[in-house]
């Protein structure tokens, strides 16, 4: 019954059996004949696949061929056919494994047919052999090792063997207690060594045994044994002459002589070595060959100082070591040189003079006939100069300034030997004792300026930086006056150093003087003194204009000067100095002018052209100025009149008698002057005076003959009149030289024109 699509279906099936029948001959015969066969065969677990285990023939009596089967062990085994008669048994597979511990045997059947079916059967048992592990021969309980034992030294040799001749291999399992100090290696295929390592040293007195154990394998098992490491403990080296005596003179041993020869033995080393340990007195005179225990000296024994010496000889054998005490006596032993007067302490006063004795050394040298050398060494050292030592009156001398406040303390240490031994150090402690220093400038002169000013003013700071050697010590600042006058005009601040005037100070006319030289005290807290100069300037301020000497001038020029001439010498004054004592002159015109007179910047008016085109009488006036050179510039002003007049010379020549009459200008009264009429309005109090002065003038003048004659003519004034020019030689005019006469023809108001004329002088300028 099916399910179709979800429906049952039945289907019935009709079985037709169909019997046939033959009829056979029967026919009598002998089965095959198993031979050789073992019935129990022994295979190892670890037998190899294909291996044979078993062989056997077979035969038939009746001649029939033969063929055989194998049946049992599964898969495990195989029958092989070698020839028609021959069969053998082999391991088919081993894959799985034969395992002893699961199947111990198995069972087979081997099964032989002939062809007319007679058959034979034969059953083999193959019991399976269990593999074993490797074998160890004969290990031993426990071996000896003595804790002098050193790295890599071979312990043991261990034979290991596997009875299936399987790969193999051994090794530590544990150490007891832990230690890292053994190792098991392989020495050939069924050797293995126990070693000792180097990274642990064996202690009897820390562990006295261990316990090793170990194992060998193969794959198929597993041996273990234990090796029982006694540690046995070292036995110490032992002197063989010591303690020992050895007696030299000290005069007569040189540097390397055989002292003595320190010998000892070692049960269980024959390595040992010597070294000396201490010396009593201490001294490295004395050396020891480590390994032939020669003890011999490394200097002359005629330096050394004692008697008698103690040397501590020690032995070791490298884990254990043995003391021994070698004396050595020293006969003509040399003494020493002494300072008997130190350690000791001295203070010094800072002020000490170079070249002074401070300390006398007292050295004691047993032996006369030695030469006895000194040496010293001063703390600080860069400060080592400041001192000096005569070897030979063993004195000790200030060599230079001291100084409390660099340094307050020295200490030298002295040695002094003979040659053949020293004595010392010795410390001479030096204290320098602090003395009040006077402070001081850092330049012996200074240089400052100003401008001169009032009282209290004229700030000047001269940048002084004083100093003092004593610590913490103070300064004031003052002027040194003296009977110089300069010193008195100035006043410093005794902290600052600032300098201002005492006085009111002005240069002007030399009033006060322009430069000078200041010294200038310090004084510290110990009115100690120091002292510098101070060189200072006071430069002029332009505070004074220029000044003229009249308010006013009038000038009377004729028509016989000529261009160039000078009709006036400006000549203003200026208080101040220097350049700002200097002027440049100049002027402006009122009334025109300029075309016929000129002023140059240094002061001289003179003729700039010809004065025939002036009418008599013409008037210019000018406000001339005098500035200075200063910064800034100041202004002096006055007033110049220049009025042009005739000057009138009459010549007159008879047949008989040459007579020359001379007719001249009207000189200008005192009156004429505008300056010298507000003279008058100031100087009222002085007029009773001057009308007295003019009296008598006028009185003496009158009575000089013809001086009262007074001849007058009529001339318009505003007529032009062309003057009679004698001699009229004219000269070049050099501008520029003002200083020059001959660039004139004439000296102006010098009152001489020509030799045949008179003039009557001209008001002398003001100059």
């Amino acid at each position: 019954m099916w399910d179709v699509e979800g429906k049952k279906t039945r289907m019935s099936v009709t079985v037709f059996v169909l019997t046939f029948f033959s009829t056979t001959q029967l026919i009598c015969g002998s089965p095959p004949d198993i031979q050789d066969l073992n019935f129990t065969v022994s295979v190892d677990e670890n037998t190899e696949t294909l291996t044979t285990i078993e062989t056997f023939s077979v035969s038939d009596p009746d001649g029939d061929s033969v063929s055989c089967n194998l049946a049992g062990g599964g898969t495990l085994f195989n029958l092989y056919s070698a020839s028609a008669t021959s069969y053998a048994i082999n391991v088919l597979s081993n894959s799985a494994g034969f395992n002893y511990d699961f199947t111990a045997s198995y069972a087979l059947s081997v099964n032989c047919t002939d062809i007319n079916g007679e058959s034979t059967s034969a059953s083999i048992q193959v019991d399976i052999n269990p593999d074993q592990a490797p074998t160890i021969t004969h290990p031993p309980s426990a071996v000896k090792v003595s804790e002098n034992t050193v790295a890599l030294t071979s312990l043991y040799n261990l034979t290991v063997t596997d009875p299936e001749d399987d790969p193999m291999y051994c090794n530590l399992t544990n150490v007891n207690p832990s230690s890292n100090s053994f190792a098991m290696w392989i020495a050939t295929s069924s050797v293995y060594r126990f070693y000792l390592l180097g990274s642990q040293r064996l202690d009897y007195s820390t562990v006295p045994l261990y316990t090793l154990r170990f194992a060998c394998s193969d794959s198929w098992g597993t041996s273990t044994s234990t090796l029982i490491v006694e540690i046995t403990p070292n036995m110490y080296p032992v002197f063989s002459n010591l303690p020992g005596t050895a007696t030299f003179s000290a005069s007569s041993t040189g540097v390397g002589t055989s002292i003595f020869n320190v010998t000892a033995t070692d049960v269980d080393s024959s390595t040992l070595t010597y070294s000396i340990e201490a010396s009593n007195p201490s001294s490295s005179i004395f050396q020891i060959n480590s390994v032939t225990g020669v003890v011999t000296n490394t200097q002359h024994l005629k330096y050394v100082l004692n008697s008698v010496y103690y040397l501590t000889i020690k032995v070791t054998d490298g884990k254990g070591s043995t003391n021994g005490t070698l004396t050595i006596i020293l006969t003509n032993v040399n003494t020493a040189p002494t300072i008997q007067n130190l350690d000791n302490s001295i203070s010094v006063l800072e002020t000490t003079a170079s070249g002074s004795a401070i300390y006398t050394l007292v050295i004691v040298e047993p032996n006369a006939y030695d030469t006895v050398t000194t040496s010293y060494s001063i703390t600080p050292a860069d400060k080592s100069s400041l001192f000096s030592f005569d070897p030979t009156t063993l004195k000790l001398s200030v060599n230079g300034t001291l100084d409390y406040e660099t340094q307050s303390s020295f200490t030298i240490k002295f040695t002094v030997t003979d040659g053949k031994a020293s004595s010392g150090p010795y410390t001479l402690t030096i204290t320098i004792k602090d003395e009040n220093e006077a402070c001081f400038f850092d330049r012996t002169k200074y240089f400052t300026s100003t401008y001169e000013a009032s009282a209290g003013m004229g700030s000047m700071d001269p940048g002084f930086i004083v100093s003092d050697h004593d610590n913490g010590d103070t300064y004031t600042l003052s002027i040194q006056y003296s009977a110089s006058v300069f010193s008195n005009y100035f006043k410093i601040d005794s902290a600052s150093g600032i300098i201002t005037f005492a006085v009111d100070y002005n240069v002007d006319q030399g009033a006060y003087p322009s430069s000078g030289n200041l010294n200038v005290i310090c004084t510290d807290t110990g009115n100690a003194m120091g002292t510098a100069t101070v060189s200072v300037s006071i430069y002029d301020t332009n505070d004074n204009a220029p000044e003229f000497p009249q308010i006013a001038y009038v000038l009377y020029p004729s028509q016989y000067l000529n261009p160039s001439d000078v009709i006036l010498y400006l000549a203003a004054t200026d208080k101040d100095s220097g350049d700002n004592a200097k002027i440049t002159y100049t002027w402006t015109a009122q009334m025109g002018g300029s075309t016929y007179y000129q002023l140059s910047a240094t002061g001289r008016v003179y003729i700039a052209r010809d004065l025939s085109d002036l009418s008599y009488g013409q008037t210019y006036q000018f406000v001339v100025q005098a500035i200075d050179h200063g910064s800034p510039a100041l202004t002096g002003t006055t007033t110049i009149d220049i009025i042009y007049r005739q000057s009138i010379t009459t010549t007159t020549t008879p047949n008989t008698t040459t007579v020359t009459t001379t007719t001249t200008t009207k000189a200008p009264t005192f009156l004429d002057y505008p300056a010298n009429i507000a003279m008058v309005v100031l100087m009222c109090l002085m007029a009773l005076a001057l009308l007295s002065f003019l009296a008598y003038y006028l009185y003496k003048y009158c009575k000089k003959p013809g001086g009262c004659k007074i001849k007058s003519w009529k001339t318009p004034m505003n007529k032009s009149v062309s003057p009679t020019k004698p001699n009229p030689t004219k000269t070049s005019f050099d501008f520029w030289n003002e200083t020059s006469d001959s660039n004139f023809k004439s000296k102006p108001f010098s009152g001489k024109r020509n030799s045949n004329e008179t003039k009557i002088p001209m008001p002398a300028p003001v100059l």
